[in-house]
């Protein structure tokens, strides 16, 4: 399979050169120069709005598909667009805790050989809800699809919904569940759908292994409509005016544009400095009435400690350090360090970037320090990550805490929140 612009490299080599790129130079694929904004500024905006505008659109019109109250009235879901090796290039409103669990998907994928086996072709689409192939928990379910255009692959879509049972040992979505085997239905990497239609082992097992297998069912058709939608306009109409070599050049501009925007707002409004910071987390559940579906194993209480050092460096880079976080144990509490840094992004989109175009970029100048065996670093998938996005959430109080401090000390009262 040939890569535009990819001088016939394999995906994994394209992804192991943009990563190279961006270790040596500090810039997103090594773009020291934004070459097509600098020759047609007007041409490189109007190719961004194309993209947003897709993504948007696609989100607004298949929601209604959904049977699901998350869905179909929480709009709990987002479409995104991404480069050939992963990297998201514009996001839809929607749930921006997602805008690197897709991505971790596709690059699972590149790294674990799924260009040859079972191969990446026109027409076949992908799901996860397995932490191990980079979702935030069980209830996430994501959706990716390759696009081809004249025969090579430029791109990728991808859609996210959030859904309310996968048949773990209890309904809903985060179950108190103790390890991973008793989560309910795990996808990584399988194949939902080819040649665009649903396959009909993967209906079998909705209809017998969750509890609302209508709502499931309606939500798996909700992201693949999303993603034939978006895929099918990126082709016909971006890639028909603009062509793929700029869709790509631009795609990557449009990233690191996006990073170093972040980059002048954390000079702008953080101080440069250490910030240290804690929170605690009680799970009371020795002897807590009204959890008689709760599995042995987690019949008890604990206290978990999620401290986070926060240094914050002139250069407009950001390093969050969870050393001494609590080990690892028979609970729901896990994330990944991809999580933390997807819950961070969450963040700094709602508190920094706010009036910036979400992609890529926003991630790049944050990085984590998760220390092994620890809740944000598991050693092992055999832990249970079912409420994962909740140890997020109450990590990020600390990250707020320390935002707050800096605006504060910078002269932005409007911006403090504690």
């Amino acid at each position: 399979m040939e890569v535009v612009a990819g001088s016939g490299m394999k995906l994994r080599e394209l992804l192991e050169k943009s990563e190279k790129l961006y270790r040596e130079t500090g810039h997103y694929y090594g773009l020291v120069e934004l070459k097509r904004k600098r020759e047609d500024p007007v041409k490189f905006e109007r190719f961004h709005s194309r993209l947003l505008s897709i993504v948007i659109g696609a989100r607004e019109s298949v929601k209604y598909l959904a049977a699901s109250p998350a869905t179909k009235l929480g709009a709990d879901l987002v479409w995104a667009i991404f480069t050939p090796e992963g990297d998201p290039v514009v996001f839809s409103t929607g749930i921006m805790v997602q805008n690197r669990t897709m991505s971790y998907f596709i690059k699972w994928m590149i790294r674990n050989g799924y260009e040859d086996d079972p191969g990446i072709i026109e027409g076949r689409h992908f799901e996860a809800n397995d932490v191990i192939a980079g979702t935030v928990h069980t209830a996430d379910i994501l959706t990716v699809t390759p696009v081809f255009y004249e025969g090579k692959l430029v791109a990728w879509v991808g859609g996210a919904t959030h859904v309310h049972d996968v048949g773990a040992f209890q309904p809903g979505i985060d179950v108190l569940s103790p390890t991973r085997f008793v989560e309910g239905i795990h996808e990584a990497g399988e194949v939902m759908a080819e040649n665009d239609r649903i396959k009909k082992e993967y209906l079998i097992r909705a209809q017998n292994n969750v509890r609302s297998p209508h709502m499931f069912i309606m939500d798996a058709k909700v992201r693949l409509s999303g993603n034939i939608l978006v895929r099918d306009q990126l082709k016909n109409e971006v890639l028909k005016e603009f062509g793929a070599d700029y869709f790509l050049e631009a795609s990557r501009e449009i990233i690191e544009e996006n990073r170093r925007a972040l980059v002048d707002k954390i000079k702008t409004m953080l101080v440069p400095g250490k910030y240290d910071t804690a929170v605690f987390l009680p799970l009371n559940h020795g002897k807590t009435e009204g959890l008689d579906l709760l599995h042995p194993l987690a019949k008890k209480d604990r206290l978990i400690h999620i401290p986070l050092e926060i240094t914050v460096s002139e250069d407009g880079n950001i390093n969050m350090d969870f050393d001494g976080a609590s080990p690892q144990g028979p609970h729901y509490f896990h994330s990944t360090p991809g999580g933390m840094i997807c819950s961070a992004v969450l963040t700094l989109v709602e508190t920094l970037s706010y009036d910036l175009m979400p992609s890529y970029g926003v991630g790049l100048p944050i990085t984590v320090n998760a220390p092994p065996g620890s809740v944000v670093n598991p050693t092992t998938f055999h832990v249970s990550f079912t409420n994962s996005a909740g140890l997020q959430m109450i990590a990020n109080q600390t990250l707020w805490r320390a935002l707050a401090h800096m605006f504060f000390a910078r002269g932005f009262l409007e911006e403090v929140l504690l």
